[in-house]
């Protein structure tokens, strides 16, 4: 679809109407019984569990993940890795193995070291997206050594002052979490970060 809207074959995609729809969906989606766990990811509860998706919360959480299969992709270690996109070029790396340092794998054909600071931007962009926990203070500190408000003071003040950003709980369980406003300009809140 990228390549059909470049290329003329699609419609240029009108940010109002794609905005209007995105809201549309959400109030529809909350009156049929469905909590909006994730910028783009809603779930039915369980009695008081929510059913949310693992596996993608392992993203949100900017947590460990390995990939298998051609075109797979995987984050472990500080590194981010993506298998061969050929089938029969994975399928290859698998029978002819060559020696590589975990988590790559034979078919890793792109890896990208993500250092300290990427590490935390990437952690509060994709914590961000999760709309009813947000980003724990103190998940944040336990893992980095330092606080939100160490690392992005100037950045939470000025997205909290536009009504992007709020803070929700108290002392140990304070979070930073994403305001319905902030869900449709959700880049402007990530770049912030980056």
């Amino acid at each position: 679809m990228y390549n059909w809207l470049h290329r003329g074959l699609l419609p240029d995609i009108d940010a109002d109407l794609a905005a209007d729809m995105y809201e549309w969906a959400s109030i529809r989606l909350e009156a049929a019984g469905y909590a909006q766990y994730e910028i783009s990811n809603w779930a039915k509860h369980r009695g008081e569990k929510l059913l949310a998706c693992h596996h993608n919360l392992q993203y949100w959480k900017n947590r460990p993940y390995l990939g298998f299969g051609a075109g797979a992709h995987g984050y472990a270690n500080n590194v981010r890795v993506a298998n061969v996109l050929s089938i029969i070029e994975y399928i290859d790396s698998c029978f002819h193995p060559t020696s590589k340092e975990f988590p790559r794998s034979p078919a890793t054909n792109v890896e990208e070291i993500i250092d300290y600071k990427n590490e935390m931007a990437e952690t509060i962009m994709m914590g961000l997206r999760l709309t009813i926990e947000g980003v724990s203070s103190s998940e944040f500190k336990s893992r980095f050594g330092k606080t939100l408000s160490e690392m992005y003071q100037k950045e939470i003040d000025e997205l909290l002052k536009w009504g992007l950003l709020e803070w929700i709980g108290e002392g140990g369980s304070k979070a930073i979490r994403i305001t319905k406003k902030g869900r449709i300009l959700g880049n402007q809140v990530f770049i912030k970060f980056i």
